[in-house]
């Protein structure tokens, strides 16, 4: 008969300490959030609107910037080339449908924008403009997805220095000199309607999108802005960095009706 040692049947047995695994999953725990809370705010703060914005102007020479909306395709395709001095800032608007090289025939930009890509868009944009006027930075948003976000926020409120008429699903929206108020109804038309581009329908989109970007970072819907954050990121693409994107938003802000020569590149 064989028997156990003493040593070994008196041996207390080592216990799994739940209450010390409980305590160290909640620090980690903690720690991240404390992290993701800290990186949150400081996107926060770099994003919310600014109560003296200013047009940001670079140090030398001029600097393109490309604003694109887009439902199934392109609808909206505006450059902003600002120069460093105190010339006006000169916007281009290129219709959707100007044929461009996609590859081994002509395309319609809106086309290669939906099919090929941003990246591949911007090549070809810059490949139509020749070099002259490089594009260095882009934003491209969804104007449904825009309008969803509008819709939720409720309406914004900007001001007009000329009015306008557009043409949207069989129906005539207008838009009277002065106060307007916006909702996700007529966001739409101003971002989509059949008729081209012109200086006032532009200052409508960039005076709508300063305003419902001013109001999503905003305290007063800081809990939307939260619950929604993955589907407000879908929104848009971009090739800025928070502090770039927010010095855009500064630069259409700040910009004057007077301060800028408005052009178009008609289409096909």
């Amino acid at each position: 008969m064989s028997y156990t040692s003493r040593s070994y049947r008196f041996r207390r047995q080592k216990r799994v300490n739940y209450k010390k695994i409980a305590v160290l999953v909640t620090v980690v725990l903690f720690i991240i959030m404390l992290f993701a809370c800290i990186r949150y705010a400081v996107i926060f703060n770099t994003l919310r609107g600014s109560d003296s914005p200013t047009l940001w102007r670079p140090e030398s020479g001029r600097v393109q910037l490309l604003l694109v909306g887009a439902l199934e395709e392109m609808v909206t395709c505006t450059l902003l080339s600002i120069p460093s001095g105190n010339e006006p800032v000169h916007v281009l608007s290129i219709h959707p449908q100007t044929l461009v090289n996609g590859g081994n025939q002509k395309e319609s930009l809106a086309s290669i924008f939906a099919q090929q890509g941003t990246e591949q868009g911007v090549r070809a944009l810059n490949g139509l403009l020749a070099g002259e006027l490089p594009i260095h930075q882009y934003v491209v948003y969804d104007v449904l997805a825009v309008a969803e976000i509008l819709d939720n926020i409720t309406e914004v409120k900007i001001e007009l220095s000329q009015g306008f008429q557009v043409h949207h699903d069989e129906t005539d929206y207008v838009f009277a000199p002065g106060l307007n108020r916006i909702s996700a109804t007529s966001l739409v038309p101003i971002l989509a309607a059949d008729s081209g581009m012109d200086s006032a329908r532009f200052w409508a989109e960039k005076a709508s999108l300063v305003e419902i970007f001013n109001q999503l970072f905003s305290m007063q819907h800081i809990s939307y802005l939260v619950t929604n954050s993955g589907a407000i990121s879908e929104a848009y693409s971009t090739d800025m960095t928070a502090g770039e994107l927010a010095r855009f938003r500064d630069s259409l802000q700040a910009l004057q009706w007077q301060d800028f020569s408005y052009l178009t590149l008609p289409g096909r």
